[in-house]
This record gives structure tokens, sequence and C-alpha cells, in this order.
């Protein structure tokens, strides 16, 4: 799978040209789509907040979680991606427990959670291309304030990768596309990496989210894009962005096991 914020990574797949309906009990590939072996579903009525997801090969567990989460991992797609949910599949949260009958990779599980949500869900949709409005990331007039990533002698190699919490970004050896991934994924729209810079670069960023930044920041509050563009040089700019869609054109309620 690419960069993905769901069951099996981090980041968004943007995926173009496809419109062959899926789920429900399409012909041909789907007829033979895998499924879980057993599955139990039962409805959360706990009303507390919190959940998550528990995989491990062939078993995948999702505690006090919605269906919309659901869709979000088999299908890999954000909520702005999916069109014509309806209103429960937001509200009604779910234990789900399924277990293959072999050590499924989480690929595997993934196109399984499918099979799942179309036997157990009644899940029937199709994909079509649309423009939604989202924003192009780009380089502010003044340059980029952050610096291309240089290897030192003695690196630890520990410390590469990206640390993210509430209202922060600390990237070591970070791209613009994972940038701009987790832009997307903090304001819910799409956003294309067009700034045109192709190396590795270490980045810090702290933004205003929810009235709570880090406790260790020095940093006057700013919204995300004011934050964007002052301490990175960065810019947004509204526009259309070509999207997929996942269209749901029909889903029930599961019955309980």
């Amino acid at each position: 799978m690419s960069r993905t914020l769901a069951l099996f990574g981090l980041g968004v797949a943007w995926i173009f040209g496809l419109t062959t309906p899926t789920g429900g009990h399409a012909q041909g590939a789907d007829a033979v789509r895998p499924s879980f072996e057993v599955v139990s579903i039962k409805e959360n009525r706990t009303m507390r907040n919190g959940g998550g997801d528990r995989i491990s090969p062939g078993r995948l567990t999702i505690e006090n979680q919605n269906v919309m989460h659901v869709i979000r991992e088999a299908y890999n797609v954000k909520d702005f991606q999916i069109s014509g949910a309806p209103a429960w599949a937001g509200e009604d949260n779910y234990d789900i427990v399924a277990k293959a009958t072999y050590a499924a990779s989480f690929g595997q599980m993934e196109v399984m959670l499918q099979s799942l949500l179309a036997d157990r869900f009644q899940l029937k949709c199709h994909r079509v291309q649309a423009e939604l409005k989202g924003c192009s990331l780009v380089v502010g007039k003044n340059g980029p304030k952050f610096h291309e990533y240089r290897e030192l002698k003695d690196d630890d190699a520990r410390k590469t990768g990206v640390l993210m919490g509430r209202g922060l970004l600390r990237g070591r050896k970070s791209d613009m596309e994972y940038l701009a991934i987790h832009i997307s994924n903090a304001l819910d729209v799409p956003v294309i990496d067009r700034t045109g810079l192709k190396g590795l670069y270490e980045i810090s960023l702290e933004y205003f989210t929810d009235g709570k930044l880090p406790d260790d920041t020095d940093i006057r509050p700013e919204s995300l894009p004011a934050a964007i563009e002052t301490q990175l040089g960065l810019k947004l700019v509204a526009q259309k962005i070509p999207v997929e869609l996942l269209v749901i054109d029909h889903m029930e309620r599961p019955t309980e096991n």
C-alpha cells in the first residue's frame, strides 16, 4: 500500500481513473474476493470516547469505532472522499473482531474488510472522479525557512523519521509529499504538493489546534495555514483538486451476532 492514514500506515492514496463498482455482490474478481472466516460485530453502547484498531497477521480487532472509520480503512480514503453515507454511519459505534483462516497480510486484510462491509453492512459503492475544494502547497515569496537534511558522520539512524502530535510536526528526512499528507489530514481537505522541492528536509511546525499547543512550545498560537507560512515559508493556495470519490449507493445497519 502507499502511505495511508489507515490501519496499515500513514498518509493518503490519490487514485484516479477507477470507476468500477465495488462492494455488494459484484461479478468477476469481486465474486471471489477473500473474506474473513469468522466475524463478530456488536454495537458499542458505552458512549465513551476513544477506541482503536489492533492488527496481527490474519486477525483484526476494531474497538468502539463508527462505520465511516471502517470504510476509510477498507477503501483507503478520507472523509472528504466519501459521498452519500447515511448519518448513522458516523454516529453508531461498533466492536468488530475478524479472523482469517491463515496469517493474512495487511493488504489481504484490507480486501477482506471490504468483503465484511459488503456481507454484514450490505455496502454497495462505486468510485467516480470529481473536483473538490482543496489546496496546493507552494513555496512562499521569500522561499522556504527550513533546511535540507544533511547526513552527518555520527548521525544516529534511530532519530530518522517524523514526530507527530496535537498541533505538532517535527520531521527529520521528511519530503514535501509527506508534509502535504499531514496538512490534508489536519484540515480534512485534499492538499497536493506543488512546491517543486524534491529533497529530504528538517521540518518543525507547531500550530494552534483545539485550544492547545505542545507543552514545550515557544511559538505563539497560530492556525495551521498561518503557521505553514510564518514557520516554514510555504503557503496554501485554495483551488479545486481532482479527487476520486467513493460513492455509497446502499448500506444497512448490521444484525448483531
